[in-house]
């Protein structure tokens, strides 16, 4: 009988041996995969202003309106990094009334990269987006609306300039027009004042 029940270990070590080797499986199988790292968390680009703005620059300036001679002075505009996405960004106007210097910051706003404001630093920041080059900055103050743009041209040459222009409208000289036949109502504003400057680089 003993001779009987030999073979029976090995089968039996054999079934715990499988048995075994099918709990580590299945503890294997039903081990949870591990998670994948989440992805880094996204810092906003702070908007960069191209290198060639960079500088000191001056020139005439007028502003002219519809009929009166135009107002003529210089305007300067010195441009320099003052620290991570910040930018000193003075400007210089000279004229009969004597020498008037605005000292303002140029910062990088948001995570787009054509975003950013004018700290005038004494509570008032403006809005200012970078499109195709060229800076545009609108703005209202008491009654009149103002948009400012400043945009270089030929940067690199012995042309390279940047042409400054601010056109102004009221808004109680607003025009109502349309609003008939089907037509939409349209407001409508004639221009007020244009400044306009030519800025090229000072000398050393």
């Amino acid at each position: 009988m003993a001779g009987l029940r030999t073979p029976a270990r090995p089968l039996m070590l054999a079934s715990i041996l499988g048995v075994a080797a099918a709990g580590v499986a299945t503890a294997s199988a039903r081990r949870p995969e591990p998670r994948p790292e989440p992805p880094p968390a996204r810092v906003p680009a702070a908007a960069a202003l191209p290198e060639p703005w960079v500088g000191r620059w001056s020139g005439p300036s007028t502003n002219t309106a519809p009929g009166r001679p135009p107002l003529k002075f210089s305007m300067g505009l010195d441009i320099a990094p003052d620290g991570p996405g910040q930018w000193a960004w003075t400007i210089t106007y000279d004229g009969a009334q004597g020498a008037q210097v605005r000292r303002y910051h140029l910062r990088s706003s948001g995570d787009d990269p054509g975003r950013f404001v004018i700290d005038e630093n004494n509570g008032i920041v403006l809005q200012a987006t970078l499109i195709d080059g060229a800076l545009y900055c609108p703005f209202s103050l008491g009654d009149q609306t103002l948009t400012a743009i400043y945009r270089p041209v030929s940067p690199g040459t012995p042309e390279a300039r940047i042409e400054f222009e601010v056109i102004t409208f009221r808004a109680g000289d607003g025009v109502d027009t349309g609003g008939k036949a089907g037509a939409p109502a349209v407001r409508t504003w004639p221009v007020a004042s244009l400044q306009r400057a030519v800025l090229r680089p000072k000398a050393p």
